[in-house]
């Protein structure tokens, strides 16, 4: 068009001062733009869209799964069994392009491509498996869709996404939900996260109303999972009763009729998968002792809208908050008299991420958000064995199991049919392609990009991540959100340095570390102590080092950090505690 302002919008006012030529002559002008814009879309409505997005055309969804910002060929974690587990969902996202690039996919073509990539792909899929996949296109297509849109409908204006079930429920204390452990009826809307809704919600359990197999069950389920602070020898207690273990482990008050807050997590039916194996995850976590390091996930519900409900043990927060980030954020480790704290947490941090590679988790999204910190009511400083804050790990949505070889990680099966199939291929890009964490600080994810390197202990990729984490808390900034202006202002206050205009990309705290040496030991003196401190900055060097090889074991760190104090020192006493919850865990 000539005239490259004739659609600013004009006011009323604007309009009537034209004159009737040039109100003609724009509305011309706009109607057969008008006409044109509507008939390239009934054009693009009729191109064949392989993918059948609604939304995007087959190229878009394509440039969207094949970017390596967020997802990662399969190849890349050169782990041999996974290649003969499912397909590589870049590499037949790049032969869609090249095939577009060529044709608009009208004659077949593009499907053609598709099938041979998926026959001729480097992955060595297994013979049966692909052979199924190649008589199932449609879910391969759908599974390439769902990916890629998951991304682009971000864009989306809010009245073209369809509802996915994440508003807030209007009369949510009308609901109630039964579960394996009782009922539960939702109390209190907390926030709204990616996943879907939280609210808290009371668990009730009468006894006239179920029958004594079924008490002895949800009492030894609750036992087992801590509903409330319940640790060898300690009482805790609900409303109306009191639960309480002896030393061999053993209940020792009967349950009688009470009611307990727990947490409602009401997930979105696009999350619903995700969550499901979040929910088998967490559950394989809380086994042998694991509750005392990870948030217990206590039962899943499904109401009757086959809406899925996520049910968790709630956590009392303290004065400085519930998760490990707000506690970072106010000071609290700088804080006089704080330093045994602080040692506390960092033990227990890393014998909880030791727990979870000895049950094969790698959780992968490693920061303090995802640590939360309960207040202990019934501590006493005259209590080695006691915390009065109790630092747990949680949400374990990004994690993925590895165990058994990868046997255990989600992926395509043979003799699955649309649309189970497309789940499967959906979380199987989910667990082994797409890139974990997303984080706008790229060096916050360890530099090998792969959470299962060969010969490599399987906390490796973890425990990087925890040293940024430890280094949160030596100087009270939260490093994994280094993007926001004021933390990056912070850093480079606190640090004595400029970063770069594209520090985001080329900043590494490892490198820091090694250049600013005397800061980070003061820092961690200063935090943790000073025989602590600078044994843990020391470790806090390794877990940073860009090759995963080099790196320690969370089991490595812990037992030197409690040696290095001697053996009547708190952090020992405590740690020995530890030793011998675990021993009667085995003997049990």
């Amino acid at each position: 068009m000539s005239n490259p302002n004739v659609f600013n919008i004009l006011s009323l006012e604007e309009a009537d001062e034209m004159s009737s030529t040039d109100r003609h002559t724009r509305i011309e002008v706009i109607q057969k733009q008008l006409n044109l814009l509507q008939k390239s879309e009934e054009n693009a409505k009729k191109k064949v869209r392989v993918l059948k997005s609604v939304h995007f055309s087959d190229m878009q969804i394509f440039r969207q799964v094949a970017m390596s910002k967020f997802q990662l060929p399969l190849s890349h974690h050169k782990w041999n069994a996974l290649m003969s587990m499912g397909p590589c969902f870049v590499e037949l996202s790049l032969c869609g392009i090249a095939s577009l690039e060529q044709s608009d996919g009208s004659d077949g073509s593009l499907q053609l491509a598709l099938q041979l990539a998926l026959k001729d792909s480097s992955c060595l899929i297994n013979a049966e498996l692909r052979d199924h996949l190649l008589a199932n296109m449609d879910s391969v297509y759908d599974s390439i869709r769902v990916i890629g849109e998951s991304y682009l409908s971000r864009d989306l204006p809010k009245s073209e996404i369809q509802d996915d079930g994440g508003e807030k429920i209007k009369d949510a204390a009308s609901i109630h939900l039964q579960g394996d452990l009782g009922a539960y009826r939702p109390h209190k809307f907390l926030a709204k996260g990616s996943a879907g809704l939280v609210y808290t919600a009371l668990l009730i359990l009468k006894d006239e109303s179920v029958s004594g197999k079924w008490k002895k069950t949800a009492r030894s389920q609750m036992e087992r999972l801590h509903i409330k602070k319940v640790a060898l020898g300690v009482e805790g207690t609900t409303e109306g009763t009191t639960v309480s273990r002896s030393v061999s482990g053993n209940l020792v008050n009967p349950l009688q009729n009470w009611t307990a807050q727990v947490v409602l997590k009401r997930i979105k039916p696009t999350q619903k998968d995700s969550a499901e194996n979040e929910y088998r995850i967490a559950r394989k976590l809380a086994q042998d002792g694991g509750a005392r390091f990870c948030v217990a996930y206590m039962d899943r519900v499904e109401d009757e809208s086959k809406n899925l409900w996520l049910v968790l043990r709630r956590i009392l927060p303290s004065d400085y908050g519930i998760d490990l980030k707000e506690y970072i954020l106010l000071g609290f480790f700088q804080m006089e008299n704080h330093k045994e704290h602080a040692q506390r947490m960092v033990v227990r941090i890393l014998k909880g991420l030791e727990h979870m590679a000895e049950k094969g988790i790698v959780m992968r999204d490693v920061k303090a958000d995802n640590v939360l910190v309960e207040l202990n009511s019934r501590y006493k400083s005259s209590d080695v064995d006691e915390e009065k804050y109790i630092a747990r790990w949680s949400d374990f949505g990004l994690a993925v199991d590895v165990s058994n070889n990868g046997e255990l990680l989600r992926s395509p099966q043979v003799g699955a049919e649309h649309p189970q199939l497309v789940d499967q291929l959906v979380g199987w890009w989910y667990d082994t392609q797409k890139q974990v964490p997303k984080s706008k600080w790229l060096n916050r994810i360890p530099p090998e990009r792969s959470y299962q390197v060969s010969g490599v202990p399987i906390s490796a990729y973890d425990i990087y991540m925890t040293g940024i984490m430890f280094c949160s808390m030596a100087f009270g900034i939260d490093f994994a959100h280094m993007d926001k202006p004021s933390i990056k202002e912070e850093v480079q206050k606190k640090l004595s340095l400029q970063l770069p205009d594209d520090y985001l990309t080329s900043f590494e705290l490892g490198n820091a570390l090694s250049k600013n040496r005397k800061k980070f030991n003061r820092a961690f003196t200063s935090t943790f102590g000073d025989s602590f401190g600078e044994e843990l900055l020391k470790w806090v060097e390794n877990m940073l080092n860009s090759d995963p090889s080099k790196r320690p074991t969370p089991d490595e760190v812990s037992k030197s950090l409690v040696n290095c104090d001697g053996e009547e020192s708190k952090i020992m006493q405590f740690f020995k505690f530890f030793q011998c919850v675990d021993s009667a865990k085995k003997n049990n």
